[in-house]
């Protein structure tokens, strides 16, 4: 379901990654549950069309997120900051935190939730940024199909761990908004 109340397209594919909207100020004390139901792969791409000034309001989900765009540019904002990220770089956002995602432009969001169980070499709390280069851009679009074998899929799926791990130099500018006095 979305913020307001209507199933648009991607809603089913939001639900089944444990997506969880804000429904209050008291988002951050909400404890993260797991998927709804079984999930039967430890990686699940949500994949969004996102027109220009398209947002998904505060939410957070069960499971991590590497949110990333396809195409066009997607900002992605937490209490710890604000990311602008072209389809070269994408932020891993562990399970829990909650977060706001809008598309700057004409976007492609091709996100991969990735169950925390799978992945224990990644311990980030924080939001992350990663590295997308052809590589990964390959694996998510490979993990798309819905006809794999579970062996090639699962060895896909590791590829995507291993590579993800490879966290970027921070490269951040902290830049100073003006305030209302």
């Amino acid at each position: 379901m979305s913020p307001d109340g209507q199933r648009g397209a991607g809603a089913d594919q939001r639900e089944a990654a444990g997506v969880r909207w804000d429904t209050g100020p008291d988002v951050e004390r909400n404890p993260p549950a797991m998927l709804h139901g079984p999930h039967p792969t430890a990686i699940f791409i949500g994949h969004f069309a996102m027109p220009r000034g398209t947002a998904f309001s505060r939410h957070w989900h069960a499971v991590h997120q590497l949110a990333w765009s396809a195409k066009g540019l997607l900002r992605v904002t937490t209490r710890r900051g604000s990311w602008l990220l072209p389809p070269t770089l994408a932020l891993w956002i562990p399970a829990g935190v909650p977060h706001t995602t809008e598309s700057a432009g004409d976007t492609v969001m091709r996100s991969p939730y990735v169950d925390p169980a799978s992945c224990p070499g990644i311990d980030w709390r924080e939001p992350t940024v990663v590295a997308v280069g052809p590589l990964l851009q390959a694996l998510v679009d490979h993990l798309l199909r819905t006809d794999l074998p579970a062996g090639a899929r699962a060895r896909a799926e590791k590829v995507v761990d291993e590579h993800t791990s490879l966290r970027l130099p921070d490269s951040s500018h902290n830049i100073t908004l003006p305030q209302k006095r």
